[in-house]
Formats: C-alpha cells, structure tokens, sequence
C-alpha cells in the first residue's frame, strides 16, 4: 500500500486510508495513544525500559509517516497554526455587553517620534559627513596629481603592488 498524501481535498477518505496504512506497520496505537506522557518508573527493569523505547520509536515513525503524508503546502499551513488555540469552552457574547468603547485619545506631536534610532540606519550628522568626505576626493586623475597627498598615496600604493 502507498503512503497516501493529503492535499487538502478529501481529508475523510485520506484519513481512512492514512490510518489502514499506519495500522499496517503497526503504528496506528501510537497515534492513538499518549506515549510520551507516561515516564519511567524510578528504578526500571530492562523490560520496562525497552517497551518504552519501543513506543518511543514507534511515536517517531508514526510522526514521520504522517508528516511525509502531507502535502508540503498543507503541511507549511499546519505548522504556521499548530501555536493556535481555540477556546472551545468560552461563547461569544452576542449582548456586546463587554465590549470595551473607544476613546479618542490626543496625541502631542512630540510623543510620536521615536526616541531610539531604527536598527541599520544613521544619523544625519554621520550622512552629512560621508557627504563632505566624498566631495574632498578628487574627480579624476587631472584633480589627484595636482594634490602632493595623492600623489604620495598612488605611489605608496603601486609600491605595495610591485612588491607583492
């Protein structure tokens, strides 16, 4: 039998066949049951200590088979929203007696700006410096032999290019 996916569109019939697939291989009880809630006595004998492994392993397979199972879309779907929790016992309150109103609350020009830069950016200062910095630097080669600093630099540099 071929590991049935699940793509979304008839999820009785998938999981009919997902669970004649993992009784199959004998995994269909550890999906069913909660394995790993029940831990190992505090002194455990060897027999104890290998069933629970057993079930352990057994817990795992199951897991990977059904994981395998599901198409990757569905499965991105239900990881995204296995953190969800629905509050089955609560009821909606169709009175709209504690629903909070809302209020219009001032707000002062100064409160909006945000005192603590954005991560990644700089402040104008710094901008305005690299500003000032690249206009002090020469256009081209005419503008670079006529400063003795660059002339110095170039040499310098193709000094350390000869020597390597």
């Amino acid at each position: 039998m071929a590991l049935p996916v699940f793509d979304g569109e008839n999820d009785q019939v998938w999981a009919m066949r997902m669970k004649a697939y993992l009784d199959a291989r004998d995994l269909w009880e550890a999906v069913e049951e909660d394995y790993e809630g029940t831990p190992l006595p505090g002194n455990p004998t060897m027999a104890q200590i290998k069933t629970h492994k057993e079930k352990k392993i057994r817990k795992s397979k199951a897991k990977a088979r059904l994981f395998a199972a599901v198409s990757p879309t569905i499965f991105r779907k239900i990881v995204i929203s296995k953190d969800v929790q629905f509050l089955e016992h609560e009821q909606w309150d169709w009175n709209e007696e504690s629903q909070v109103k809302h209020q219009i609350v001032p707000l002062d020009p100064d409160e909006l700006e945000n005192e603590q830069p954005v991560r990644g950016t700089r402040s104008l200062s710094d901008i305005y410096q690299r500003c000032n910095f690249t206009v002090f630097k020469p256009a081209g080669y005419e503008e670079a032999k006529a400063d003795q600093r660059w002339i110095d630099t170039m040499k310098e540099e193709l000094a350390m290019i000869e020597k390597n």
